[in-house]
């Protein structure tokens, strides 16, 4: 038996593929992903705590000029996604 709930994610879902509000395959250029895979990586490998963390991905979010608002809304957008 189907779920209304399901049916109407995928519904969404649909709708929102036909308005171009997600949008399919979008890809990491290689170089970018070569580079963000070895600091992924090497963070991983350091046993950072939390607070030391925190403050790297605030100078990353820095960097690419993200708010706090923005950063909200990126942040529902990879729980909907997840």
């Amino acid at each position: 038996m189907i779920k209304m709930s399901k049916l109407i994610k995928q519904q969404n879902d649909q709708i929102r593929k036909q308005t171009g509000m997600i949008k399919e395959d979008t890809k990491v250029p290689a170089d970018i992903k070569i580079f963000m895979d070895k600091f992924i990586n090497r963070l991983r490998k350091k046993n950072l705590n939390r607070a030391k963390t925190k403050e790297i991905l605030v100078q990353v979010l820095k960097g690419l000029g993200i708010d706090a608002k923005e950063l909200t809304m990126y942040i529902s957008r990879v729980k909907r996604e997840l």
